[in-house]
């Protein structure tokens, strides 16, 4: 029977575990996850066609030695007590002379909405982004490879199993005291890219997610965690493929940046008509 994946019935609209014992941050390392073997990008789509869906949220990563961490652990910093109570009122003071949307702070969702939204403009978050479909995710694990690159490296898909983390204790709270990795079905004001990318966010007061997930899993014999690695050689080929299935830049990110950024890669839904495709033609034949 299908599990469908909610976040749902705390007080905050979050999931996860709290459980699991503080361990020493790997965070910086290089990532140790044993990915599924598969033969390339046809070998990856048989694997996650046959996925049960709606149970599963998937992430693409550019580079298979870079661990799971939010860009503010990345920068270094741990102190969430003093980003809540500091940097977010700064940044909610900001947001409200810059959008046409009023954030709550006392509302927890309002809260994790004004991160997402930032996050999304570049701004540090505890928020890793996560999509429904493996292939928004391809996309992203293919989107900042080089054209043409001929290196043995390769990028990396994340899949964890949501249904079965959600069955975990939940998080009271959005930055709770014991480690914690929450799903979060946060709101989108303002974002009009959590549609096409059919986004959905995590939030961690963990520095090293994968440790932490590892912790978990070995305490509940459980595996939740898989990963896929592809060559980064199968970068034209995938995009292209991604393209016919409508995951472009421009319909991922509407507007200017996203069009442009497909017009740059050459990925664009639409492509420009030149007079020279109708060489009979002369400029005295269009009104």
């Amino acid at each position: 029977m299908e599990t469908p994946c909610r976040s749902s019935a705390s007080s905050i609209g979050t999931s996860g575990d709290a459980s699991a014992n503080a361990v020493k941050t790997r965070g910086g390392l290089p990532s140790d996850l044993v990915p599924i073997h598969v033969r390339g990008w046809d070998g990856f789509k048989r694997k996650v066609n046959i996925i049960e869906q709606n149970r599963s949220i998937f992430r693409g990563q550019t580079n298979n030695k870079w661990r799971l961490r939010t860009s503010f652990h990345r920068t270094g910093r741990a102190d969430l007590d003093r980003y809540e109570n500091h940097d977010f009122p700064d940044l909610l003071k900001i947001s409200s002379a810059l959008t046409s949307y009023y954030f709550d702070p006392s509302n927890p969702l309002h809260r994790a909405a004004l991160l997402n939204l930032a996050q999304h403009h570049g701004y540090p978050t505890p928020m890793l982004d996560w999509t429904w479909s493996p292939y928004v995710a391809a996309f992203f694990a293919f989107r900042h490879v080089r054209r043409n690159e001929t290196s043995r490296r390769k990028v990396r898909i994340f899949k964890l199993d949501c249904a079965a983390w959600n069955e975990l204790p939940r998080a009271d709270k959005l930055f709770p005291f014991l480690p914690n990795l929450t799903v979060l079905n946060r709101l989108a004001f303002g974002n009009a890219r959590a549609i096409p990318q059919q986004s959905i966010s995590i939030v961690s007061n963990v520095d090293d997610i994968e440790t932490h997930i590892q912790s978990v899993e070995l305490a509940r014999d459980r595996k939740y965690l898989e990963v896929f690695d592809l060559p980064v050689s199968d970068r034209e080929h995938v995009i292209k493929e991604l393209a016919l299935m409508g995951i472009t830049a421009g319909a991922l990110f509407p507007g200017l940046d996203g069009a442009c950024e497909g017009l740059r890669n050459g990925t664009s839904d639409r492509q420009p008509c030149r007079c020279d495709d109708f060489p009979e033609a002369t400029f005295r034949d269009f009104p």
